[in-house]
């Protein structure tokens, strides 16, 4: 119940920003709810249903970047599936193909490239954030995405221990 409740300011806000046509004027209005509207201590998962052209996202409140893609979903998802990459996996990939997605942050292209491939199709995301690859490994549970496997590392071209930042 006490999640409820601090989930329901930004779900109000999120009736009145969700169709932000626009990413670079939602983030000068982010700014703006940011020092209005409640941060919540500790996680404080929210399911955001589909808008179109998001998927569902299962998100932390919590996390400023989540908080942003919860409130302005129509204009970061345009902002990014409509990109170069977002268009070319439309032509490129098909049912039972494969995609790998380093560096997969909130798992658009993830989630994007699941549905492309199908259930007989198979996609690789890795994600060094821990919140981020859990959004992710939400988010494909909640589109019912079993094709999706999200691993909590980073990639690179050597070996090594590297130390990763956060805000």
């Amino acid at each position: 119940m006490a999640a409820d409740r601090r989930q329901e300011p930004h779900r109000l806000l999120r009736l009145l920003t969700s169709h932000w046509p626009h990413p670079f004027a939602a983030a000068a209005v982010n700014i703006l709810l940011e020092r209005v509207s409640p941060r919540p201590r500790g996680p404080c998962w929210i399911d955001a249903p589909p808008c179109d052209p998001c998927p569902p996202l299962a998100l932390d409140l919590a996390d400023r970047l989540q908080r942003k893609t919860y409130y302005f979903p129509r204009a970061y998802a345009r902002y990014y599936l409509g990109a170069p990459l977002g268009r070319a996996m439309r032509l490129l990939l098909g049912p039972g193909d494969a995609f790998v997605d380093i560096g997969a942050n909130l798992g658009f292209y993830s989630l994007l490239a699941a549905q492309l491939v199908g259930g007989k199709g198979g996609v690789w995301a890795f994600e060094p954030q821990p919140g981020a690859a859990e959004s992710l490994r939400r988010s494909a549970r909640l589109g019912g995405l079993e094709q999706v496997r999200c691993f909590q590392m980073a990639l690179s071209d050597r070996e090594g221990d590297l130390v990763l930042h956060c805000d």
